[in-house]
C-alpha cells in the first residue's frame, strides 16, 4: 500500500522467500535467515524505504519470532527467542525478549537471569516458549527451561505490561508462595495441553 493509502506499491524486496515479518507503529521487523533485520517507515519517500540502507540488522542469531495476539497492554507486541552470540556459547544460555508497539526491544531472560552474577553459567538455562495467556493487564507466558545438565522443567510466569522477571522455577528463589503460584500454572498449562489432545474443552480458568 502506498503511503498516503490510495494504491499498492512494492515496499521492499526481501530476498527470503521464508521470511517472516512483524509490523510495529513505525516499522517492519523482518526474520531472514535467523536475524532480525528493521525496515523503517518513518522514511519520507518510498524510493528512501525501498533502500538496502534501510534494510538493518538489530538482532542476530534468532530462533524465534512470536506476535502476542491480544487487544489492550500486549497489543502490537511479539516474543523473540535468540541464541547467544558464540563467544559466550559456553554460558549455556538464551535470550528471551519482548518486542514492543514501537519497536522497542527489552531483554527479559538473559544471561545471569537465574542468578550466579560471574558464575552465571552454573544457573543459566535456555528456554523456549510454548504458549502464552492474556488476562487483562497481565499475560503469563508457558516457557521450558533446559539448564547445563539438560534437566527441562515446564514453566510459567505472569508478567505486567512491563516485562519485569523474578526468576521462578530456581529453588531457594523469591519467596515459597510465589513459587508455588508459578509451580502451579505450570499444571494448569499441562491440563491445558491433555484436554487439548483428548478432545474434552477446558474449564473457564484453564483457558
Amino acid at each position: 500500500m502506498s503511503l498516503d493509502g490510495k494504491k499498492t506499491e512494492l515496499l521492499y524486496t526481501i530476498a527470503n522467500r521464508s521470511a517472516d515479518f512483524f509490523v510495529t507503529d513505525n516499522s517492519l521487523l523482518v526474520l531472514d535467515g535467523g536475524a532480525l533485520k528493521k525496515i523503517d517507515l518513518n522514511k519520507k519517500s518510498l524510493s528512501k524505504i525501498n533502500n538496502k540502507k534501510n534494510y538493518v540488522e538489530v538482532r542476530s542469531n534468532v530462533s524465534s519470532l512470536q506476535p502476542i495476539v491480544a487487544n489492550g497492554a500486549f497489543s502490537g507486541m511479539a516474543l523473540m527467542v535468540s541464541n547467544a552470540a558464540d563467544s559466550d556459547s559456553w554460558k549455556k544460555f538464551n535470550t528471551l525478549s519482548v518486542i514492543y508497539a514501537d519497536g522497542t526491544i527489552k531483554d527479559v531472560i538473559t544471561d545471569n537471569s537465574f542468578g550466579g552474577n560471574a558464575d552465571s553459567y552454573l544457573y543459566n538455562a535456555t528456554v523456549s516458549v510454548k504458549d502464552y495467556v492474556v488476562k487483562g493487564d497481565k499475560i503469563t507466558v508457558y516457557y521450558t527451561k533446559t539448564d547445563k545438565d539438560s534437566k527441562v522443567q515446564l514453566c510459567a510466569y505472569t508478567f505486567g505490561a512491563d516485562f519485569s522477571f523474578g526468576s521462578p522455577c530456581r529453588r531457594r528463589t523469591g519467596s515459597r508462595k510465589h513459587d508455588e503460584g508459578n509451580q502451579n500454572l505450570s499444571e494448569q498449562y499441562e491440563r491445558r495441553l491433555r484436554r487439548r489432545h483428548s478432545g474434552i474443552r477446558p474449564a473457564p480458568d484453564e483457558r
